[in-house]
């Protein structure tokens, strides 16, 4: 079994959706094994609160789990925040990347130039053969 560490966790964490593939794991060999390993995994996960609430008590460890999704949530949404600043900032203040509506304008363009290019030469060929049934 092969992946990146992040892959791995992604599985543990029940993010993969049940497919190895899907959080970056291969597995070669038997894919029998690898079904009754994909199967361990989703059964061993451990339930955190649950665990912290036989040492600290229910309500205890049901506002400490509380809080850790809440961070985690609030990670996210920084992360988020984070990725969607640095792709403004880096085309429409650096101008280092095309903002998508250029972009797609210029695709746009190309694919005009191109159908045009493509009438012009079917023009010409028939033209050229109308000239050559014309010569004889």
């Amino acid at each position: 079994m092969t992946g990146s560490p992040l892959g791995l966790a992604a599985l543990l964490a029940g993010r993969s959706d049940g497919r190895f593939t899907a959080a970056g794991v291969a597995i070669a060999g038997d894919a029998e094994v690898a079904g009754a390993f994909e199967k361990l995994l989703r059964y061993s996960r451990p339930e955190f609160e649950e665990e912290l609430a036989r040492l600290v008590g229910d309500v205890p460890a049901h506002y400490a789990a509380r809080a850790a999704r809440g961070a985690v949530e609030w990670g996210r949404r920084a992360l988020d925040s984070l990725a969607r600043n640095v792709g403004e900032y880096l085309t429409e203040e650096g101008r280092d990347v095309v903002p998508r509506a250029e972009l797609e304008a210029l695709h746009s363009g190309i694919d005009r130039i191109r159908e045009d290019v493509d009438r012009a030469e079917a023009r010409l060929a028939l033209a050229a053969a109308r000239l050559g049934r014309a010569a004889r």
